[in-house]
């Protein structure tokens, strides 16, 4: 009887510790983006995919809305200082998304980029590349949107993330849980459970369209793809002139009518987009098999079996967005860490005096050499 307690003590003990280790292990994969701010810590506490739980934590973080604000205004002032002059957030961005949302917003596009600073020079240093943040609503630009778009000007010599729907975006519940809804049903591919990783995933999402296409874009460049000049994209007049207005007159771009301009944009952007989808859809669906080849599985969520880039920015938002991404994530994660060494060595070979040979290639290879 006095061996038998003393065995289940020995026990105890030895869960009590495992337990322990647990926690230490868990707290050890919490992701670099830690919120700066105390009181932003509940915005990395996992919790069980009950929606309740989170909203309970949003209830409590949304009591300090001045802390909020504050983290919120360092996560801008990071993103401007990180793009140089090339990254701008619009006036009415910050007056229609709530403090929260943008400060998660904001945050991924800064850890990514702070991750991979040559990706992030390389986004820069094609044609000047500028990123623009702005806020509009799906029935300004005559669409049926999600919660937030991405789309490029001619020859992309310009990003813009478009927040849609601003009413919505004031609503912390409505975007955590429209976001979490779709995670739980499988149609997002699924990312930590903490408020944090919720919010931003949709962002994340279009990160991965804005990293794949900077690699074609590097590539488009390098083999001087003339050839396809006019089938990928449109030289208009309209998304021309709305690009050099916000290059060099940014303070007349701020005050333009959004529903004549920006309506106007989207149409001629979503044909661009149409153009440039066929010609390299093939490309995309080669890249697509060679990730699923390397990580053994094709499944990353029901959104992501729209088409072979919907499947990879969502297995892009997995990948930056989770502390045990999936397989097809991990295999991004080191697609994304051999770019970022690529884009090391060409840095290197340009400030030794080695210029770069750009050859016309007959056929683009977007992603992948042989050995990947």
């Amino acid at each position: 009887m006095k061996g038998s307690f003393i065995i289940n003590i020995k026990k105890a003990t030895i869960k009590t510790i495992a337990a322990a280790l647990a926690l230490i292990n868990l707290a050890s994969t919490f992701p670099t983006h830690a919120a700066d701010n105390p009181v932003l810590d509940p915005l990395l506490t996992v919790f069980s995919a009950e929606s309740g739980s989170g909203e309970r934590i949003i209830t409590n973080v949304l009591r300090n809305m001045e802390e909020i604000t504050s983290a919120r205004d360092r996560q801008i002032r990071e993103f401007l200082e990180l793009g140089e002059e090339h990254f701008k957030i619009l006036d009415d961005v910050v007056s229609n998304v709530h403090p929260l949302v943008l400060y998660s917003y904001i945050k991924v596009i800064n850890d990514f980029f702070k991750k991979y600073p040559h990706i992030k020079a390389k986004f820069i240093q094609l044609n000047g590349h500028n990123f623009h943040i702005q806020c509009a609503d799906a029935a300004e630009l005559g669409i049926t949107a999600p919660d937030v778009n991405l789309n490029f000007s001619p020859r992309f010599t310009c990003s813009f993330l478009t927040i849609i729907n601003r009413a919505q975006q004031k609503d912390v519940m409505h975007v955590y849980q429209t976001a979490l809804q779709g995670i739980q049903a499988e149609f997002f591919s699924p990312v930590t459970l903490n408020l944090y990783s919720i919010l931003a995933r949709s962002v994340a999402h279009e990160l991965g369209h804005l990293f794949e296409s900077l690699v074609f874009a590097d590539d488009f460049i390098k083999n001087n793809r003339r050839d396809l000049e006019e089938i990928a994209f449109l030289d208009d007049s309209v998304i021309q002139s709305l690009t050099e207005k916000i290059r060099d007159e940014p303070d007349v771009y701020v005050n333009l009518q959004p529903s004549i301009t920006l309506s106007k944009y989207y149409e001629k952007a979503r044909r661009a987009r149409s153009l440039f989808s066929r010609q390299m859809t093939p490309e995309f669906d080669r890249i697509k098999a060679r990730l699923c080849r390397r990580a053994r599985e094709t499944f990353i969520s029901g959104y992501g079996k729209s088409d072979s880039k919907e499947w990879f920015a969502e297995g892009f938002a997995n990948a930056i967005l989770s502390r045990k991404p999936t397989k097809i994530g991990q295999a991004i994660l080191e697609y994304l860490d051999k770019k970022e060494r690529e884009f090391a060595a060409e840095t290197d070979k340009e400030k030794s005096g080695n210029a770069l040979c750009c050859l016309v290639a007959p056929k683009i290879s977007v992603f992948f050499d042989d050995d990947f």
